[in-house]
């Protein structure tokens, strides 16, 4: 499960950074840090959590590793549909953004600076 959140949130941080430059590792770190640690229900469960963070929480993939890694360790592996379904979307669009991303740029990436020569 470590590994498809690990996965989910980093190939969304490839795309940004594919995107936005390094900006967009910026970006990353909002969505999943930002929102997605406060909003993931680890330390209280989602009912105590007010309502704009219980309302995120269950989409973004710290909310669904917290949830799908609750139900694996304590409910034997029920309702485990929608937080995998929730980190493959993830994953699968981070997968097809970067792609895009590099495949429209001029040679599949930055333009690279030539060497200095030496003489």
């Amino acid at each position: 499960m470590g590994s498809l959140v690990v996965f989910a949130v980093g190939t969304i941080t490839m795309a940004l950074e594919c995107l936005f430059d390094v900006v967009g590792i910026g970006l990353a770190v909002l969505v999943f840090v930002v929102l997605g640690n406060p909003s993931a229900g680890g330390v209280f469960p989602l009912p105590l959590l007010p309502p704009f963070w219980r309302a995120i929480g269950a989409w973004l993939p710290n909310g669904a590793g917290t949830s799908a890694t609750r139900s694996i360790a304590y409910l034997g592996a029920t309702r485990l549909t929608m937080p995998l379904l929730v980190l493959a979307v993830w994953a699968v669009v981070g997968v097809v953004v970067s792609l895009l991303a590099v495949h429209s740029r001029a040679r599949g990436g930055r333009p690279m600076v030539a060497p200095p020569e030496r003489g």
